[in-house]
């Protein structure tokens, strides 16, 4: 599977307008992370394979050479094809083609698949972090891919 993905944004959210749990929700998560900033803008995008959306993802743009990964799905009917790292192989190659130095994500200890997808398209752990939100305690990783 080496066909090139399409890229296609489809909204703008801004920082500003997100609600105080989402705000309170990241900079708790963010806090001891030097690699990232105070967020401002996130890019939401479908991923196509010819006509069909097979992903969407939500970018942030750091500012510093960085971009966060916000959140990144595969549509159900296309899961277990490959397409995951598909989608993270070429929105790296589009990224760093674009000047971007490190891609960066969170995921959840507890979520191991997760962890071991990120490990294998590239991401290194540089920062964990337990926290408490709502009376559960979460264990989350932050990873970091040079591009």
């Amino acid at each position: 599977m080496t066909e090139k993905l399409k890229f296609k944004q489809v909204g703008l959210n801004d920082w500003e307008k997100s609600g105080k749990e989402q705000k309170d929700f990241v900079k708790e998560a963010e806090k001891n992370s030097q690699a990232l900033c105070e967020p401002k803008k996130f890019l939401l995008y479908d991923v196509y394979q010819d006509e069909d959306r097979i992903a969407n993802i939500a970018l942030r743009f750091n500012g510093d050479g960085s971009v966060f990964l916000w959140e990144f799905g595969i549509e159900e009917e296309k899961q277990g094809q490959g397409f995951r790292i598909l989608v993270i192989n070429q929105l790296s190659e589009v990224l760093a083609q674009a000047g971007v130095k490190r891609l960066i994500t969170t995921c959840v200890y507890k979520n191991k698949g997760s962890l071991k997808f990120y490990r294998k398209v590239g991401f290194n752990v540089v920062c964990e972090e337990e926290f408490e939100d709502k009376g559960e305690k979460y264990h989350e990783i932050g990873l970091e891919k040079t591009l």
